[in-house]
């Protein structure tokens, strides 16, 4: 499968994600961000730096699926 082309915001959103950059991805996310399967919505920066590892780790790996280009790892 090939990678899918990103925006600049996007590829920066991806690299901060995959250097594990928390601030910098906070940064660049708009609260209140809904999360999935009824998981109660992120709803202001400290809260987001607090769950990172949740959002972006809880169902898989996001940098690790970032870094090998793999957008449907799971």
């Amino acid at each position: 499968m090939g990678r899918l082309a990103l925006r600049p915001d996007e590829k920066r959103n991806e690299a901060a994600v995959i250097a594990g950059d928390k601030a910098t991805v906070a940064e660049m996310t708009k609260f209140p961000l809904s999360m999935p399967y009824s998981v109660k919505a992120v709803t202001t920066k400290s809260d987001f730096l607090r769950r990172y590892d949740e959002i972006f780790n809880g169902e898989t790996n996001a940098a690790k699926c970032f870094r090998n280009a793999d957008p449907l790892c799971v």
